[in-house]
């Protein structure tokens, strides 16, 4: 079965559109301008019977139809089960469609049948589509354009889906935002129930978008669920913050399958103006497996919720110098060396005669008792060092007088070993 491309290049447009004046439903709209076209459906500018603006959509899957004498028909006639599968999907949904109302949802007025082909007819949403925003109005998309618009559209896909639908045709193209940057989800044509499958057995035509569609959609018979739509949400706001549609999801899932690099470059890994928490948010959508991805639009606001809006401080790796451990194992070895030559100084000391044997003295003699001169061994390791052997030890005696010849001695060490530090020990 074919999937329909809805970036489908139209050859002979000026063939396959309603024109100018064209009347639908015994008159009740009247075709002023075509507004869009797609793989799927076209879309028109029209004006109903009390003279306001609204928007049709023709049920026109390009690939498999044609239009003669204002009739739509399928090309020929191995695909004419396929064509009729389609109006009848477009009908179906459209009419589930008919019964959302939400601020953030195009309003369907009426679902009928005519020129052997479905009809929408919708409100007319004023202001631009997201494309539109992105190339002719691109200073908008600042931080707070981009997360009031996601969480608007992560609203209406909400409400969408709480009745069971998926919207399958996420795209700039199909969101549109006024001058306050309230957003409008439009074009329901390729809707579809949750828990479908790309290609069914109802014969209806999977509908996909390059770089926007999720991987689920190319494959015939593969489930599609709520994050599918997040997956195509992903991508639209990926488009909007880089300038550029994401990879498509066939190329990435080969590249899986391949064991190659996923070709898709995460968001949060750039420095784009735009709030951590969003791209972070937005990488998880665009993730190849379903169950990575947000599994519904209510766990996607609590993302945008919960996720830090800076990025985190991540302090740089240190960069070792690659002969400091040489440096500090020769310093041990000539250190130990030195400790283990030097001889123990002997210094002289002052010993003192016990409280009662002075008293003693003092009574058989009158006399204060002197002192006993004597010499004790100080520790060699404190000595060693703290003082080079060929110091004078009346000096050692003194801890002022030993300070010099100790910090002399750290400072020839460090200045051998680990020159780029002399200078700090020295200060």
């Amino acid at each position: 079965m074919a999937v329909v491309n809805l970036m489908y290049d139209f050859q002979d447009a000026n063939a396959i559109e309603l024109t100018a004046g064209t009347r639908l439903l015994g008159g009740l709209y009247q075709i002023e301008e075509p507004l869009q076209q797609g793989g799927f459906a076209l879309t028109y500018v029209a004006r109903d019977s009390l003279d306001r603006h609204v928007v049709i959509k023709e049920c026109f899957p390009a690939e498999i139809c044609e239009r003669k004498n204002g009739r739509v028909q399928a090309r020929a006639a191995s695909v004419e089960a396929q064509f009729n599968a389609v109006k009848a999907q477009f009908l179906r949904e459209a009419r589930g469609v008919a019964g959302l109302k939400h601020p953030h949802v195009v309003a369907v007025h009426q679902v009928f049948e005519e020129n052997n082909t479905a009809y929408m007819a919708l409100d007319y949403v004023a202001g631009m589509d997201l494309i539109s925003v992105l190339e002719d109005e691109p200073e908008r998309l600042n931080a707070a354009f981009i997360e009031t618009t996601l969480a608007g559209t992560l609203k209406a896909l909400r409400h969408i889906h709480s009745n069971g639908i998926l919207h399958r045709d996420i795209a700039p193209d199909n969101i549109r935002v006024d001058g306050s940057d309230r957003i409008t989800l439009i074009d329901f044509g390729a809707a579809g129930a949750r828990g479908s499958k790309s290609g069914a057995t109802d014969g209806s035509v999977p509908s996909v978008k390059d770089g926007y569609s999720p991987p689920e959609f190319y494959r015939v018979g593969e489930m599609q669920d709520f994050s599918s739509d997040l997956y195509s949400l992903g991508a639209t706001f990926h488009h909007l913050i880089t300038g550029e549609v994401p990879p498509d999801g066939p190329s990435r899932r080969a590249a899986r399958e391949a064991g190659a690099p996923d070709p898709y470059t995460p968001l949060a890994t750039g420095a784009w103006a735009c709030g951590f928490h969003v791209l972070v948010s937005i990488d998880r959508a665009l993730s190849l497996s379903r169950e990575a991805r947000p599994q519904s639009a209510d766990l996607w606001l609590e993302l945008l919720e919960t996720l830090p809006k800076e990025r985190p401080y991540v302090a740089p790796a240190p960069v070792f110098d690659p002969g400091l451990d040489d440096a500090i194992g020769a310093l041990v070895r000539d250190v130990n060396t030195y400790l283990s030559t030097a001889p123990a100084p002997q210094r002289k000391t002052t010993r003192h005669r016990s409280p009662e044997r002075r008293d003693t003295i003092r009574l058989q003699t009158g006399r204060e008792p002197a002192p006993v001169a004597g010499v004790r061994l100080i520790n060699p390791n404190y000595d060693a060092m703290t003082q080079p052997p060929q110091a004078d030890l009346a000096a050692a005696a003194d801890p002022a007088a030993a300070r010099p010849a100790r910090k002399s001695f750290f400072s020839s060490l460090i200045s051998r070993y680990l020159p780029k530090s002399a200078e700090t020990f020295a200060s």
